[in-house]
């Protein structure tokens, strides 16, 4: 059985189209008839679908990628495995579409006797300039597992230290964004409030106030320059974050 989308004219000589399962079309056609209705159109339904393997294809290569592309060569190695058959055994586990076509390229340039260095190099967006260096070095030395494992451990260690800082990091950033919600309250919401009232009043005011109350003019002013300024604060803020 199979689903067909038809087209056709009822007793009323109004249009109607719907969907219809059957052997093939013929016998939707006669299935169409005995209702009483004229068929115009009878056509196989293919359902639509959304493909995202496109954009898997385009996916970012994350640092955590090629960490544990590195932990599981280097596991790989030192069991004694091949060079090309570890590669095959980590494309099959990539889950990450376009890390796996490129370590696929790696593959086929070290099958057609190129270094393993020499393919890491063709994708410097990926390997850094170190690794490929350690590589060349394993190589050459006949250490490439010592060496790998040990870049191993240093990533792990790198990673630990980014997410230390990443996590001391939010308590600053915390803080200064509520700093300038604090300070953007005062000057456009509260102070201007008052101004009038302490102009009025005669009161010799202290020199914070005196400040606080210049730059709530100035802030009232030039209110473009000052939201401009918060932007690109919080703009730095993530990227020094990062």
């Amino acid at each position: 059985m199979a689903t067909f989308r038809y087209l056709a004219a009822n007793k009323n000589g109004s249009m109607i189209k719907g969907l219809m399962e059957g052997e093939s079309i013929p016998d939707v056609i006669s299935q169409i008839k005995s209702s009483g209705s004229v068929p115009i159109e009878v056509m196989i339904y293919e359902p639509v679908t959304v493909s995202l393997d496109f954009w898997r294809k385009w996916q970012p290569v994350r640092t955590k990628d090629v960490r544990m592309f590195i932990v599981q060569l280097t596991t790989l190695l030192k069991a004694g495995i091949p060079l090309l058959m570890s590669l095959d055994i980590i494309i099959s586990q990539i889950g990450n579409q376009r890390f796996a076509a490129i370590v696929r390229d790696m593959k086929s340039d070290v099958a057609r006797g190129k270094k393993l260095s020499d393919a890491c190099k063709r994708y410097p967006n990926v390997f850094s300039p170190v690794f490929g260096a350690i590589v060349q070095a394993g190589e050459e030395s006949g250490t490439l597992e010592r060496l790998l494992d040990r870049y191993a451990s240093y990533l792990d260690q790198k990673s630990k230290l980014k997410r230390d800082i990443q996590t001391m990091m939010v308590y600053p950033v915390f803080l200064a964004v509520l700093s300038i919600g604090v300070i953007a309250f005062l000057t456009q919401v509260v102070l201007p409030n008052f101004n009038d009232l302490l102009r009025i009043s005669g009161t010799e005011l202290p020199s914070s106030t005196r400040l606080l109350m210049g730059l709530s003019a100035m802030f009232e002013k030039y209110y473009h320059v000052f939201w401009g300024g918060i932007v690109l604060i919080i703009y730095g803020l993530v990227r020094m974050r990062r």
